[in-house]
């Protein structure tokens, strides 16, 4: 019998019961909505171990969801205020359906969770009217029962929250506001991420400089039709004002960059064959992602005869088949790499592959090829090392 997880608290506790549910997790400070994590969202793992080490060190943290594909979800979030613009928005489109809901420590602040819809969706605060924000991909929120600066709880909204209700689907309408699917390629929305992640990171006397080389690598990509020009300037703009630059500088600097590359398109790189061989479509590299993706928490023991998951606190039996959820959790991953392929011929040859590895026999295939696997393979005596 599995021994019972060790629990550091009730925010521990509810950071487990997200990732179980595929959402993934990252810790953030005590009553604070900052991350605690070097990298902040980018560290958000469903990894049990992970995460049983993070609220281990800290039983106070707030948690933090990352939304967007890796979560398969997004947020509209409605700001005290904002429900006029609310009105408005559903007023032009679609009223909105009945989903996940939970209410902010703001009096009148709540969240909307819609799913995933497989085209990227951005993060934007005021796009879609004042007091109505979106966290998408490359953002984050904070969900119950963290505490808000004001020493309220977050809570979910009553007969709405995850289990209760199943996410709903955002009206067509509301995509369209969101998930600009064509606005740019996979590679230019990656590169706009990481230019405006160096841009906030800069320091004071760098600031300058860094706003108008990022600015140069990405109008290029603009002019190789990467990237959508009007999101690029409002990415890089909204990012260079948040490192304390005054608008009529940032102005003047994006303007510089813009005018420094005119008629100088630069695209994506070619894949190379190592990119090729990372998402093979095949058993073993189904296997590869199984390991990738929840090798955290599997190991495999021949000696001992099977499989073994983190429950937290040590290494007990695979007796419910966990490994066979966290392997069909792998496949259906599998249908967002088709979504974000750049090329037809491509997404339509992932997606058949996900397809085909629905068949019990490709999963039972994979979970067999991933016990092999160099870090989940484990001779019976290293059991004895890991944290009981």
């Amino acid at each position: 019998m599995a021994a019972p997880q060790l629990l550091h608290g009730p925010l521990h506790a509810a950071a487990i019961a997200y990732a179980r549910r595929g959402w993934k997790v990252h810790p953030l400070q005590p009553q604070s909505k900052k991350p605690a994590s070097s990298h902040g969202f980018k560290d958000a793992t469903t990894s049990l171990a992970k995460i049983g080490r993070w609220w281990r060190s800290n039983a106070g943290f707030n948690v933090g969801v990352a939304t967007g594909e890796g979560s398969g979800v997004f947020v509209l979030d409605v700001d005290p205020g904002g429900e006029c613009a609310l009105s408005g928005l559903e007023a032009a489109s679609d009223t909105l359906p009945r989903t996940v809901e939970a209410s902010t420590g703001r009096k009148d602040g709540r969240h909307l969770y819609f799913a995933y819809p497989g085209v990227r969706v951005a993060c934007s605060s005021g796009a879609l009217g004042r007091g109505l924000d979106v966290r998408g991909d490359g953002g984050y929120v904070v969900v119950p029962p963290s505490v808000h600066p004001n020493g309220r709880r977050y809570s979910w909204a009553a007969g709405r929250g995850p289990g209760e209700i199943d996410l709903a689907h955002a009206p067509s309408r509301l995509l369209t506001l969101v998930a600009p699917a064509q606005s740019a390629s996979a590679y230019g929305s990656g590169a706009l991420r990481n230019a405006r992640d160096l841009i906030l990171s800069s320091l004071r006397g760098s600031r300058n400089t860094t706003t108008f080389r990022q600015a140069v690598a990405i109008f290029e990509l603009v002019e190789g039709g990467e990237i959508d020009e009007a999101e690029a300037t409002a990415v890089l703009h909204k990012a260079a004002l948040g490192t304390g630059l005054p608008k009529q500088e940032v102005d003047g600097v994006l303007r510089g960059a813009r005018d420094r590359v005119r008629g100088k398109p630069r695209r994506r790189p070619s894949r190379t064959r190592r990119t090729e061989r990372n998402k093979q479509l095949s058993d073993l590299g189904n296997a590869e992602r199984l390991v990738e993706k929840h090798g955290d928490d599997l190991r495999y023991c021949a000696l001992l005869g099977g499989w073994y998951v983190w429950d937290g606190k040590r290494w007990v039996g695979d007796e419910t088949g966990e490994v066979y959820r966290r392997a069909k959790r792998t496949v259906r991953s599998i249908y967002s790499e088709a979504s974000t392929a750049t090329e037809e011929e491509t997404r339509k040859a992932i997606a058949k592959h996900a397809l085909a590895s629905e068949r019990a026999s490709r999963i039972d295939a994979m979970v067999r090829l991933a016990q092999s696997e160099e870090t989940v393979a484990t001779p019976h005596d290293a059991f004895d090392r890991e944290p009981l």
